[in-house]
């Protein structure tokens, strides 16, 4: 098997094919390494000089050659790479009406469409870790709407986000909520969102569907029913935020369900990959504020969240109006 070498100055080898998992080490420039096999996104290798076994992302090493070395280039940060997180096991569903008992479609590659056009950064999202912002700042530097975290479970209420969403509209912003999901009754979880959010026909709702680092996570089934949910509510399909944690659990499926969604992508990298439920992003977080494609900043409230909208702004505001 040809083997690979590192081509930045330094590489993480990591325990998994996910930035969430432990950094065994810093692999130099010019580590040899064999793949094990290699996968779309990480690669599991084989440290050639000792065997040391561990992953890292394709991007940033090449097949062997026995010209020249490349010169280093200077390393990606952590989140350049796309949000890639460990599957936890799925918690039991809730039996409900609210989301039918469809069994996602296989398709093909052909089928894929792993981008959408470049679009504008036209949004940002925070929640009360960002507990001074500054929105008439932000409106002014070009942000034209802002999502904000309005609750996570059953019981939590971020603390900032009545008051976040007076100052946001009062400085012109077009605003969003967000529920993160968490292993527990989706229903409830649904009803206390909505309880939260408060929806007024101009406030665009989001699940947030990823990994709990802090227990049981949401699963497909529990996504189906909260999103049901939601629509059976309000008349409107929430949007759906997620990233490897949906594809990783989908595959190369097409979920009849939260197909319906429109779809907010959580990925660092470069490059947009759309998971085969959808045609294409909407809005594609492609930043942590420190990682990933800039801009990086957003005037008023620093370092945070930014995601790009797929059209400019008078679409944006359609958008808007179209799924509030």
């Amino acid at each position: 098997m040809i083997p690979y070498r590192v081509i930045v100055d330094a590489l993480e080898l990591r325990a998994g094919p996910g930035t969430d998992y432990e950094i065994l080490e810093q692999l130099p420039h010019g580590t040899e390494l064999e793949p094990v096999p290699p996968s779309p996104h990480w690669t599991k290798v084989r440290r050639v000089s000792d065997g040391r076994i561990g992953w890292v992302y394709n991007a940033y090493i090449r097949p062997t050659q026995p010209e020249a070395v490349e010169p280093a280039v200077s390393p990606p940060s952590p989140a350049q790479l796309p949000v890639t997180r460990p599957v936890p096991a799925p918690a039991p569903p809730r039996a409900s009406a609210s989301a039918p008992k469809s069994e996602p479609e296989p398709v093909t590659d052909q089928q894929v469409q792993l981008s959408a056009p470049d679009g504008a950064d036209l949004v940002f999202d925070i929640s009360h870790f960002q507990p001074n912002v500054d929105f008439a700042n932000a409106y002014a530097g070009g942000l034209r709407a802002v999502f904000h975290k309005a609750s996570e479970g059953l019981q939590f209420i971020d603390p900032r986000y009545a008051s976040s969403r007076q100052e946001a509209r009062a400085a012109g912003l077009l605003w969003g909520a967000y529920h993160f999901g968490t292993g527990d009754d989706a229903l409830a979880q649904a009803e206390h969102f909505l309880s939260v959010a408060k929806p007024d026909g101009e406030t665009l709702l989001v699940l947030d569907l990823e990994r709990n680092p802090s227990g049981a996570s949401m699963s497909i089934e529990q996504a189906r029913t909260f999103v049901s949910h939601v629509q059976q509510v309000t008349g409107k399909w929430p949007g759906l935020y997620s990233g490897s944690y949906i594809r990783d659990h989908l595959g190369n499926m097409r979920d009849p369900v939260l197909g319906n969604c429109w779809f907010w992508l959580a990925e660092y990298g470069p490059e947009p990959h759309v998971p085969p439920s959808w045609r294409a992003w909407s809005l594609w977080q492609h930043t942590d504020g420190h990682v990933g494609p800039g801009p990086h900043t957003v005037p008023g409230a620093g370092p945070c969240d930014r995601d790009r909208f797929a059209g400019d702004e008078q679409a944006l505001q359609a958008f808007w109006a179209a799924h509030a």
